[in-house]
């Protein structure tokens, strides 16, 4: 999966050219799809579970293999634009990793995964303790479709009009004040959900996953596009891809642990205090010069013979 995203995004960022702030326009179908089968296999898994104890999973696992060999299909369709190889690649590369504002962005790119995790991977489980908390026959019943429902929205009602319109807002705002509101937004997010009793609530709060996930989904890729040394862009996606996995890993390992120690209430609170305190120190960092906004990608690679010379640097022109 991580070598299959890696090579999308850079496919999709080739496409795009000189406008990366745009990939938005290409990740909003990747939500149409992921919306549109969310609500679709909820109402299957009850449907076929009805009069059943236990529900029953395979309808996602025949879905699941059936899009698959379309995909095969599909992808014998993608055209793949060659790029020019060039010398110093890795010194250039090199030199870029030792920046601080870049190393401030990873930061915030494995915390936005990190929280953006715990919510995916517990956020049903949360609805399901609450359901269980309110002891409604009702609710439980048709639990799934309501979760369905919550991704369709999470999808098609934030989503795609953020994805869409991330452009115009990352050229408007510029990336490291959408760093900013993309952190609040998440710490808003974590404390709405500590503060319902009806899990259909949820519903209206998945709306916010457009500014805490779509918007921030497309300043990671296009400004890690900018940030590229020409012919080293594919090697940067695939350190994004590599940090976005250590933000899941650890998400997964910590968020389990705090559910299962402290409840889903404790949990989202906590992570809600800890996203605000990041969103202000990344205010912090913004105002005093620690981070940069790109505005194009024009970069000299560091020549092979100040390969030693521990103060290699990327040039990069803003």
């Amino acid at each position: 999966m991580a070598i299959a995203a890696t090579l999308q995004v850079s496919l999709c960022l080739d496409l795009l050219e000189d406008k990366p702030e745009d990939i938005g326009k290409q990740m909003c179908w990747t939500s149409f799809g992921w919306g549109s089968f969310s609500i679709f296999i909820g109402w299957l898994v009850d449907w076929f579970s009805i009069n059943k104890k236990e529900k029953g999973y395979s309808p996602v696992f025949y879905s699941g293999f059936f899009l698959s060999i379309c995909n095969l299909f599909v992808i014998n369709k993608l055209k793949v634009i060659e790029t020019k190889k060039t010398e110093g690649k890795w010194n250039s590369i090199y030199g870029l990793l030792t920046k601080h504002y870049v190393i401030l962005f990873y930061i915030w790119a494995i915390l936005i995964t990190f929280l953006h995790t715990i919510i995916t991977h517990f956020l049903f489980w949360y609805m399901e303790d609450l359901v269980s908390a309110n002891n409604d026959h009702s609710q439980r019943e048709w639990l799934k479709t309501l979760q369905g429902i919550a991704q369709f929205i999470q999808c098609f009602g934030g989503e795609i009009p953020f994805y869409f319109c991330s452009g115009w807002v990352i050229r408007k705002m510029g990336h490291i004040n959408c760093m900013v509101i993309v952190m609040g937004t998440m710490a808003i997010r974590l404390y709405l959900y500590t503060v319902i009793w009806n899990p259909a609530w949820i519903i209206a709060i998945e709306l916010l996953n457009g500014v805490s996930y779509a918007l921030g989904t497309s300043v990671k890729l296009s400004y890690s596009k900018l940030m590229s040394p020409e012919d080293s862009m594919n090697i940067l996606m695939g350190i994004l891809i590599l940090l976005d996995g250590i933000g899941e890993s650890l998400g997964s390992l910590l968020g389990g642990f705090l559910f299962g120690s402290y409840g889903g209430v404790w949990s989202f609170r906590f992570l809600a205090y800890g996203s605000a305190l990041m969103c202000f120190l990344n205010i912090l960092s913004n105002r005093f010069g620690l981070t940069k906004d790109l505005t194009n990608n024009n970069f000299v690679a560091v020549p092979m013979t100040e390969n030693n010379q521990k103060n290699d640097e990327v040039d990069i022109n803003i």
